[in-house]
């Protein structure tokens, strides 16, 4: 058989002086190429794995963070209503007796209280005066007044706290309705019945 008898498929010298057949090439080109598929594939899986285990790390973060958020929340408004009780104390001191120990050392508490608080990012609402809000007041009683506008706040019965921009409390208060309208006539009739005659 001459050199230009030979079959197309075969060609020459691979490492024992023979190179393989075409058919040999397009089997290892076919499974080089799958293998690469497959390859490609696995590190999808991979790259798909890692990001869903990074989001679940920093989900479970967040959780444990708001967790730990509420829970200081919860115990914030509980202290807040040992606060109370000392605030009500220092203003109900008689006059004169703030100098004594028992009333200075009330007074301080109360003081180092509040410098925890803003310490802490947890200030006082402003109520008395300002126009009711229901996104930081809560109105426990409304009540007619002469010269008070309405919807005005009149008086803070506990004051309320934010703790960076979230309401920790709200300020419960009383709210003004305005001055009392004027009797009209029908009401002086309905009030002041005439004497009837016999």
């Amino acid at each position: 058989m001459s050199a230009d008898d030979k079959n197309p498929e075969e060609t020459v010298a691979d490492g024992d002086g023979r190179l393989p057949s075409l058919d040999k090439v397009e089997f290892l080109t076919v499974t080089n190429e799958l293998l690469i598929a497959e390859v490609a594939e696995y590190k999808g899986v991979a790259q798909r794995v890692a990001a869903d285990f990074a989001n679940y790390k920093r989900r479970i973060a967040e959780e444990r963070e708001n967790e730990a958020r509420l829970a200081n929340e919860t115990l914030w408004r509980k202290l807040l209503a040992i606060l109370d009780d000392f605030d009500r104390a220092v203003k109900a001191a008689p006059q004169g007796d703030q100098e004594t120990d028992w009333s200075a050392g009330i007074a301080q508490i109360d003081r180092k209280f509040h410098t925890l608080l803003e310490n802490e990012g947890i200030t006082q609402i402003n109520a008395l005066g300002e126009t009711f809000d229901p996104r930081y007041h809560e109105a426990l009683v409304t009540l007619t007044h002469p010269e008070v506008a309405d919807g005005m706040v009149l008086d803070e019965i506990n004051k309320g706290y934010l703790i960076g921009e979230k309401v920790l409390r709200h300020s419960q208060v009383s709210v003004s309705s305005g001055p009392e309208p004027p009797p009209t006539k029908e009401d002086s009739q309905l009030n002041f019945p005439h004497s009837q005659e016999n």
